[in-house]
């Protein structure tokens, strides 16, 4: 990809039935940019990130499930979950959130999503 070249995010990565799509969009010492597509149901199962990330999403709705450690409370992270061990949020087209790493986490596309990761190590 050309670095002098204007891309249109929700065109530059198509959907796939069968999986998940990565997009690498930039990478180097201090972090990564990653754009993913998700079907309608594909799931990023549980995992952490190497480095504290934002979430951007792009098109679509997903469910985001968090496990802070008991360290943010339900009141502070927003979640529609009263018990602060997993917290569940829902963000849709034009949201963004950001989580620590080693936090550990999973997403549920609800539509067909499109979604810009930025992690900073």
């Amino acid at each position: 990809m050309s670095h002098l070249h204007v891309h249109e995010l929700e065109d530059f990565i198509k959907y796939d039935e069968n999986s998940v799509i990565f997009e690498n969009l930039l990478e180097n010492t201090g972090g990564k940019v990653r754009l993913a597509a998700l079907k309608k149901g594909q799931e990023i199962p549980e995992h952490t990130s190497p480095g504290d990330a934002m979430l951007y999403v792009v098109e679509g709705k997903i469910l985001f499930y968090i496990n802070h450690g008991g360290e943010v409370s339900c009141s502070e992270c927003g979640c529609s979950i009263t018990e602060c061990e997993n917290h569940e949020l829902e963000l849709k087209k034009g949201e963004f959130l950001r989580f620590n790493k080693d936090e550990q986490h999973r997403l549920k596309a609800e539509k067909d999503s499109k979604l810009l990761v930025i992690q900073l190590y």
